[in-house]
């Protein structure tokens, strides 16, 4: 796991993080500051809590860019990525096959921008059913561009969840296909 000094920047290039295992926390990286991803794969990780790759903690914020995601999981939200208060950038990286159970198959945190990327076969699900979000993305103000969302699957917003009262979604050049919402009326 990596967790830099409190507030301070990380930066990971050209990196891997395969089969980590975390009790609270997220299993490969834990940072409060800013953090920046680079050309790196994160694959079967496991985070009992949120974040099953990655956590993102207070108002710092994260940026990833030609970067895959690939079968993490969280036992709470954000199956490969969480973040409690700071933005969450995504360009050009693919999600697939990640899970959560609450929310956020792929990733949940506040504001979460998304260009360039792909969202495959994410999932949230958990034994009350009706209670679950996002099945890609899950987030309070949401902006996608020139994006792909196919086969994700959660209760409400099978491919997105916009959940704050107030909050925003703008979404451009983006195809959602073969998302499922299995909440009647759930929306995707």
């Amino acid at each position: 796991e990596v967790a830099p000094t409190s507030g301070g920047n990380l930066v990971v290039n050209d990196s891997s993080f395969t089969a980590l295992s975390s009790i609270g926390q997220s299993a490969a990286i834990n940072s409060d500051g800013i953090t920046t991803i680079n050309n790196s794969t994160f694959s079967s990780n496991s985070g009992l809590g949120d974040g099953g790759a990655i956590s993102i903690w207070g108002l710092g914020t994260f940026k990833v860019s030609d970067s895959s995601f690939d079968l993490n999981s969280a036992t709470d939200s954000g199956g490969a990525i969480w973040s409690e208060g700071g933005l969450v950038e995504v360009v050009n990286s693919t999600f697939n096959s990640n899970t959560a159970q609450s929310s956020g198959g792929a990733i949940n945190g506040p504001l979460v921008n998304v260009d360039n990327s792909t969202f495959n076969s994410n999932t949230v699900s958990n034994s009350t059913g009706d209670t679950t979000y996002g099945g890609a993305i899950s987030g309070d103000e949401v902006e996608i561009d020139n994006s792909t969302f196919y086969g994700n699957t959660s209760a409400n917003g099978a491919a997105a969840f916009v959940g704050s009262i107030g909050g925003s979604s703008l979404i451009s050049n983006s195809t959602f296909w073969n998302n499922k919402a299995t909440v009647v009326d759930a929306g995707s």
